[in-house]
């Protein structure tokens, strides 16, 4: 009889470890919800965040206006928003990808892994109530007081960024969480779609001096990336007809070494 009450006691904290990935920059909950599904925040919260049982793709939930993904390219350091039961401390693998909504799950690019992202580095009690554990951190409209909302940051691959800029379209940022500490495994996914965004630090108007990311006029000095003409100075990254110093791209006649074509130009000029 104790070993019976034992066991549903254990299975009464694993139901309620559950999760959501919240927002696809991170933030806080004034940043809002954007996963297909969100509305269901207010009603049928467990709809949301309960283990993908039934194992359609995004929960089987249709696409919606996407949103941007901002991506910095020099650090390639993202965040997203988890929503996190209180109680949901569950060791697991996760991941972050992305594939085409036209063509499908066959499309997907990972560009993202962790472990434990689901675990939030905080004790807390289940018995206790999110309004007082993290009042200013609750996922807006939720209809029940028990979950968080926790970033989680991860480098992105650089790889599968410009891989994604040549084949994607109609984006779709999938998060996926895999509860290994309990048998079975409880598999957990949500969907938003997405604009991919990419934005540099180095930005600056043309003809400044340093690094300049897109077109830059003649005579600039600095190491310029993007389309540089003719009589530019300095290291230049991108396409550079008779430019001095070191070229990273294609480059005609100019000197120096050659790298190919690099990824981040491309995605500038996209922008």
């Amino acid at each position: 009889m104790f070993n019976y009450f034992y066991l549903i006691t254990c299975l009464s904290v694993i139901v309620h470890g559950h999760g959501f990935m919240f927002n696809q920059n991170g933030g806080g909950r004034d940043e809002g919800g954007n996963c297909r599904g969100i509305q269901k925040i207010a009603t049928s919260i467990d709809d949301l965040r309960n283990p993908n049982t039934g194992g359609n793709l995004c929960r089987g939930e249709g696409r919606v206006v996407p949103v941007d993904m901002n991506i910095n390219v020099d650090t390639l350091v993202h965040k997203v928003s988890l929503a996190l039961s209180i109680s949901a401390q569950h060791i697991g693998v996760c991941k972050l990808e992305v594939f085409d909504n036209d063509v499908g799950i066959s499309s997907s690019v990972n560009i993202a892994t962790g472990n434990n992202c689901a675990r939030s580095g905080e004790i807390f009690d289940e018995k206790l109530s999110a309004s007082s554990v993290c009042p200013s951190d609750i996922p807006m409209g939720l209809v029940t007081n028990d979950m968080c909302l926790h970033e989680w940051t991860f480098n992105l691959d650089k790889g599968a960024l410009d891989e994604l800029y040549n084949s994607c379209k109609n984006c779709v940022l999938r998060w996926t969480w895999v509860s290994t500490h309990v048998e079975p495994f409880e598999y957990f996914e949500t969907c938003i779609d997405v604009n991919l965004k990419f934005t540099s630090n180095s930005n600056t108007p043309s003809g400044a001096s340093g690094a300049n990311v897109g077109n830059t006029p003649s005579g600039a000095s600095g190491a310029n990336v993007g389309n540089t003409p003719s009589g530019a100075s300095g290291a230049n990254v991108g396409n550079s007809g008779d430019a001095s110093g070191v070229n990273v791209g294609n480059s005609g006649g100019a000197s120096g070494a050659n790298v190919g074509k690099q990824w981040w130009r491309k995605w500038r000029k996209c922008r």
